[in-house]
Parts: C-alpha cells; sequence; structure tokens
C-alpha cells in the first residue's frame, strides 16, 4: 500500500512539473510573437511619454503620425526598433514566468473571477523586478539618439543591455541599475490583476454553461486576449507614464528629478493632466494585437499540450480554464 501510494505521489509531482513545463513554453513562444508584433508601437509611446515639455519649450512630437513621421525621416525604419534585443529575449522570459507562476498561485485561489485578479496581483508583484530590468535597459536603448539617423552600431553610446547597464553604474552606482523599481511595482501588480481578470471575464462570457477555453474559437481568444490587454494598460497608464519619465531621466545629482513625487509634480506641471495620459493611443492600439496573439498562443498551446495529458483540466494554467 505504501508503495502504491509512493508511486502516486510521484506520479503526480511529475504531472505537476510537466504542467509548469507547459505553462512556462507556452508563455516564452507567446510572449515572443507579442514582441515581434508590438515594439514598433511601443517605441512610439516611449517617445510621445518621454519627450521633454517645457513651459515655454516647443513640444517635439505633436502626436502619434508626427512621431512616426519624424522616426522615419530622421532615424528610418529601424528606428522604431530601437531597444528590441531586451524585450524579445526578455520578455520572452518573463512571460514564461508570468504565466508559469499564475498558474502555480491560482491553484491555490481557484479559478473564479475575482481569485484570477488576485492571483494576477501577485503575479505581477513578482514578476515586477524581472519587467523593470527589461523595461530600463528598453527605453534607455529607445530614447538614445532621437532625431539621429545612426549608419553603424559603433556610433551608439549604449548599444545593448550590458552597455546600458554598465554605464548606469557608473553614473549612479547599483541604485541605478533599479531605477523606477517601485513604480513598476506599483503598475504591475493592478495592472496583472486586471489583466487576468478581464481575460477570464471574456473566457466565461463566451462558454457561459461550462467556462471551458476548449470551447472558445480562436476568434474569440484573440478578441479576448486584445481586450484584456487594451483595458489593463488603460488602467495603468498614468503610472506606466510616470515609469517611463524615470527611467529615461532618472534622480539627482546625475538625473531630472528629486525623487518620484517630484517627477508627478514636474509632469502635471508642464502637462497638466494630460501628461499622464500620453501615449494612450499607441499603447492601446500596441497592446491589443501583441496581447491578443500572446494569450491566444499561450491557449491553444496549452489546449494542444493538455490534449497529450489524462488529468483533470482543472490543474490547467488559470487564465484557461474558467469556472
Amino acid at each position: 500500500m505504501r508503495l502504491f501510494n509512493s508511486v502516486e505521489k510521484g506520479q503526480r509531482e511529475l504531472i505537476t512539473i510537466e504542467k509548469n513545463m507547459e505553462s512556462f513554453f507556452a508563455g516564452c513562444v507567446g510572449g515572443g510573437v507579442g514582441i515581434a508584433v508590438g515594439h514598433p508601437f511601443d517605441t512610439v509611446k516611449v517617445r510621445l511619454q518621454t519627450q521633454k515639455i517645457g513651459l515655454t519649450s516647443n513640444i517635439q512630437y505633436k502626436g502619434i503620425v508626427d512621431c512616426v513621421v519624424k522616426i522615419i525621416q530622421k532615424e528610418g525604419v529601424t528606428g522604431f526598433y530601437k531597444g528590441l534585443t531586451p524585450p524579445l529575449v526578455g520578455l520572452s522570459i518573463q512571460n514564461a514566468f508570468l504565466f508559469g507562476v499564475q498558474h502555480n498561485i491560482i491553484k491555490y485561489f481557484g479559478s473564479d473571477l475575482v481569485s484570477q485578479f488576485k492571483a494576477g496581483c501577485i503575479t505581477g508583484a513578482v514578476q515586477s523586478i524581472l519587467s523593470n530590468t527589461i523595461e530600463l535597459a528598453k527605453i534607455q536603448l529607445q530614447v538614445q539618439g532621437v532625431g539621429q539617423k545612426v549608419k553603424s552600431r559603433r556610433e551608439l553610446k549604449l548599444k545593448g543591455t550590458f552597455s546600458v547597464f554598465s554605464h548606469l553604474y557608473k553614473t549612479d552606482g547599483i541604485r541605478g541599475c533599479f531605477r523606477g523599481n517601485w513604480v513598476t511595482l506599483a503598475r504591475d501588480c493592478p495592472g496583472c490583476g486586471a489583466y487576468f481578470y478581464i481575460y477570464a471575464y471574456f473566457c466565461h462570457l463566451f462558454t457561459p454553461h461550462s467556462g471551458n477555453a476548449d470551447e472558445v474559437k480562436v476568434h474569440q481568444l484573440l478578441l479576448a486576449g486584445g481586450l484584456a490587454g487594451a483595458l489593463s494598460w488603460a488602467f495603468v497608464l498614468p503610472i506606466d507614464v510616470i515609469k517611463s519619465k524615470i527611467q529615461a531621466e532618472g534622480f539627482l545629482p546625475h538625473g531630472r528629478y528629486k525623487n518620484y513625487m517630484d517627477c508627478i509634480r514636474t509632469c502635471y506641471r508642464s502637462e497638466g493632466i494630460q501628461g499622464f495620459t500620453r501615449g494612450l493611443l499607441p499603447t492601446v492600439v500596441r497592446a491589443f494585437p501583441v496581447n491578443a496573439v500572446t494569450l491566444c498562443t499561450v491557449s491553444i498551446l496549452l489546449r494542444l499540450m493538455n490534449r497529450e495529458s489524462t488529468h483533470d483540466k482543472q490543474d490547467s494554467v488559470g487564465v484557461a480554464y474558467i469556472n
């Protein structure tokens, strides 16, 4: 009997490891596909958020179209892909981590909508350390050489992730390498909660009788994922604006701001309330296709892998099966 229980326990542990690996793999693939689709939109968003606007200075970009035109004219098409490497590599890993952690947390909360939000908040808080590192490198690369067409990589001061953190460490010490970590936490915690809640809500809406994502069609998964991304990003955009400004310009003595509150006050004095919504349209436009592709890819991969498994579907990743 003991031998039987031991074997059964071992089988359950192997199944758990297998499901975790499936979640990590699906998140990694989904994240990579999403980044490839959305990076140009992200560059436009960051440029709009981090442009210097003073009481007497002229605005650099009048809007999305003006920003796109000026990037093409002055930097070429490659200007949209500045800072692509950190998110392409890092966010693929981050999404693997995101869905893997969420999968494990949801097992303890259950899979109802409120539990999806709670698990998402915890997941967002945990993964904010990783996302802050990736986005700090990305933004530093995106805002360098604004308005300049770079002919070769040698002309760049910051050539990649390593050179970004080497520069930050030399100028601001270890503190500079974690620039914006608290505001990233403040964004990712409620943002991820809203993200998983909204996706779960629409999956449930499309399958009112069972809530089983296996019954959700591909176009519905795309719609649910797109709405989850767009609405959750719109919800946390003011925090994201502050994060982008701080990560781009930093704190005194080498940066621009005294602290987080000084950044908020400076933004309000120079731009008013609209300053906290800068980049809203490109953010939403980017978030819809990126997250539609990401969440649909994750759900379909998990669906395909789950068909090879005979254990209870309720043990699958929380975003894929809703009661």
